[in-house]
């Protein structure tokens, strides 16, 4: 549990912030300067966990013949999830492969992006980048 508050938190000296080892030439968003003093203070933070390395993938049902795109950031343990039939939505579809992965800087990219897909269609959007051309 977060046992600093946030006042503390927006009150991060410059002094703390600097000895990040933070080149020069990276361009970090405002959340992630905090983010990285919080690890250097060696605070943990449960909001943390959403600004990882997070993947779109795409699996496709051979028995369906349908696509499916979700979000994770282990896709190993997702991808035996989804064959041990765990996941209501692609229950029946068993078993499932793994075509194509993206990976995105943090978790709220890959959720636009995997909304994105959604919407725009799933077959539509791997033939519009030339992930499966022939769909």
């Amino acid at each position: 549990m977060l046992d600093i508050g946030i006042s503390y938190f927006l009150q991060i000296s410059y002094k703390n912030v600097r000895n990040l080892s933070i080149h020069p030439d990276e361009h970090l968003k405002p959340f992630d300067l905090f983010r990285r003093a919080f690890v250097f203070l060696g605070t943990s933070l449960l909001i943390d966990t959403f600004y990882m390395s997070c993947y779109v993938y795409f699996l496709y049902s051979v028995k369906w013949t349908k696509f499916y795109v979700g979000i994770s950031n282990d896709i190993d343990d997702r991808l035996k999830r989804h064959n041990k039939g765990q996941r209501l939505s692609t229950k029946g579809g068993l078993p499932w492969e793994l075509v194509h992965v993206i990976t995105c800087e943090d978790k709220s990219v890959a959720m636009l992006l995997e909304t994105k897909i959604k919407k725009r269609g799933i077959g539509r959007f791997l033939a519009d980048n030339n992930i499966f051309p022939g769909l």
